[in-house]
């Protein structure tokens, strides 16, 4: 009988276990639109991107070296990443809380706008 029971315990975990799976990029919606990426006065990027949304942020990519992705906070800030003057390959460089500004979110060294236009389909490569 006990094993009966470790058995069911076992199978209940693993349904639960894939019913709550969900990629970490899962993402809701892509768009064609147009971005900026502002550090410290310099813009590094001001030109058509693809954006990707999700329920807590979004992430921009364009045909510049640099992309970013912005995580939103459920009190209404942000944090704002990119990839760095050196342009790497991850948005590890952390900008700081970010605050909405119109299409953008912004603080006092950092600019990053997202200006939605149509929607595309999502790629799910970034």
């Amino acid at each position: 009988m006990i094993k009966h029971w470790k058995l069911l315990y076992i199978v209940t975990f693993i349904i639960i276990a894939i019913a709550s799976y969900q990629p970490a990029y899962s993402a809701d919606y892509c768009f064609h639109g147009h971005c900026i990426i502002r550090v410290k006065g310099i813009t590094y990027m001001n030109s058509n991107c693809e954006i990707t949304t999700w329920d807590d942020g979004f992430e921009f990519v364009g045909k510049s070296k640099y992309f970013a992705s912005v995580d939103l906070d459920k009190n209404g800030s942000a944090k704002g990443y990119w990839n760095g003057k050196g342009a790497e390959s991850h948005a590890q460089d952390e900008l700081g809380k970010l605050y909405r500004k119109n299409e953008c979110w912004v603080n006092d060294s950092a600019e990053l706008c997202a200006v939605k236009r149509t929607p595309k389909k999502c790629d799910y490569m970034h």
